[in-house]
């Protein structure tokens, strides 16, 4: 049975059903579980709104017979009273959540999302930025609002978003480099990559359309891009950016072929025009005179 407050999931408010079930068999115990579950109260939020759950062994009904045999002493009365160790499970629980369930609406969550871009020839470091959450901004003070769940998917939209924009500037960066193919490589997230954020795990992946995935490292809670970056430029260059590259080549030549054609086909169609009005002209000119000579 877990007795620190530090072993409560963030995602808490989550649970819903056999994980909640099972979260408080966990914390507190077989016994406190069957009588939750027997009242079906299955979650925090119905858990916190039950002003006693304990009220139910109370109760003169033998549907709870069974209940009560693991969860009170029969008195010789006949009558039942509920152990003082589930008492003291039960309050100990419900103030340890309604503790967590505080914490995630007044707290800060600092999400460790500091992206580098390091140990790589080809860039210098682009971002260092630390992302400070304030839950307050994001967080209904209704209990029935998922305070976990808003939590993490503003931390993931950061986290991308500063993946994102060191990507792009990679990019330019790679570009500026490259005067022949400047301003061609570009990335473009769920067309040649996938960013997958895993908050609860601290981890965060990057899907490259070729199938590649790489995993980003960590160094004193910021994430490292070198791994995708060496992906994309390594001995053997990922598809994806040869590809682009190479289309880049041709789009230039066929666009200089192009001029050079239009070019070559204006001209040559204006001195054909000209050659065959001179040779008309000398035709004429031509017939005219051995016209003039039979006169003669």
């Amino acid at each position: 049975m877990l007795t620190k407050s530090f072993d409560i999931p963030q995602n808490i408010m989550d649970l819903e059903g056999n994980e909640f079930f099972d979260f408080i068999k966990q914390y507190s115990g077989e016994k406190v579980a069957n009588i939750l579950e027997f009242q079906d109260i299955s979650n925090v939020n119905c858990f916190l709104a039950c002003n006693d759950p304990l009220e139910i062994l109370s109760f003169d009904s033998n549907d709870l017979l069974d209940l009560k045999k693991t969860t009170c002493v029969k008195l010789n009365n006949n009558s039942f009273t509920v152990l003082p160790g589930i008492k003291s499970k039960m309050n100990l629980l419900k103030s340890t959540l309604m503790k967590k369930c505080n914490a995630l609406k007044k707290g800060v969550s600092k999400i460790p999302s500091n992206i580098i871009l390091t140990n790589h020839p080809s860039v210098n470091t682009l971002v260092n930025n630390s992302i400070n959450i304030s839950t307050d901004a994001y967080v209904n003070t209704s209990l029935d609002t998922s305070s976990s769940r808003i939590i993490n998917l503003q931390a993931e939209q950061q986290i991308k978003q500063y993946l994102i924009e060191a990507l792009n500037d990679w990019c330019k960066k790679m570009n500026e480099n490259n005067d022949k193919n400047k301003n061609i490589l570009k990335l473009q997230e769920n067309t040649d990559y996938e960013i997958i954020v895993d908050i609860n795990g601290n981890k965060v992946l990057i899907r490259c359309q070729c199938g590649a995935t790489s995993t980003l490292g960590r160094k004193e809670n910021t994430y490292l891009l070198s791994n995708y970056l060496r992906h994309l430029t390594n001995q053997s260059p990922c598809i994806i950016v040869q590809k682009k590259l190479k289309n880049a080549d041709e789009i230039a030549a066929d666009n200089l072929a192009s001029s050079f054609d239009t070019t070559d086909v204006s001209a040559d169609v204006e001195t054909h025009s000209i050659s065959l009005k001179q040779r008309k002209r000398k035709q004429a000119m031509h017939s005219s005179s051995n016209k003039t000579k039979k006169t003669i």
